[in-house]
């Protein structure tokens, strides 16, 4: 009986750096087998009933005008980092500068009407003025001739006594 026991190796034997990697080497294996049966074990399977792919449902949107589809302003979906796509940049930057222009022939014209407004407002009252100071220069000048003739004594210093 004492032939057919197997001996283990020594502790001195185990405690050698190429039997622990070994042994580590095979608990690494037997981890990867367990991982692969979870992951096997995980996996699900759909079994169809006939084997035709149904065909996906198209969906429409209705638009109520012909104005979104004329839209002549490119996709800005698509984006492109540090130059890769040019084309894709280039649309992106011509988009921004004319979304920039836009705005600024906005702001122009918001400008030249306030600026219209003002110029309006101002020969209005230019006007008003012009004919109001007609009679009022005509009611003036009587006024003055008469204050002229009677303060016509003489205005010099007068020495205080």
């Amino acid at each position: 009986m004492a032939d057919k026991r197997v001996k283990q190796p020594s502790n001195r034997l185990l405690g050698m750096k190429f039997m622990q990697r070994s042994l580590e080497k095979e608990k690494q294996e037997e981890l990867e087998r367990e991982r692969k049966r979870i992951i096997t074990e995980a996996e699900w399977v759909l079994e169809y009933e006939t084997d035709q792919v149904q065909k996906p449902k198209i969906r429409v949107d209705y638009q109520p005008s012909y104005l979104a589809f004329n839209d002549t302003r490119p996709n800005l979906g698509r984006q492109s980092f540090k130059e890769f796509n040019k084309v894709v940049e280039q649309t992106e930057q011509d988009a921004a500068e004319q979304k920039e222009k836009e705005k600024q022939d906005q702001r122009d014209r918001k400008a030249q009407q306030q600026e219209d407004e003002y110029m309006d407002t101002m020969k209005q009252d230019l006007r008003e003025r012009r004919k109001g100071g007609k009679k009022r220069r005509a009611a003036d000048d009587s006024k003055g001739k008469k204050k002229a003739k009677s303060d016509k004594a003489p205005q010099g210093f007068i020495k205080p006594e």
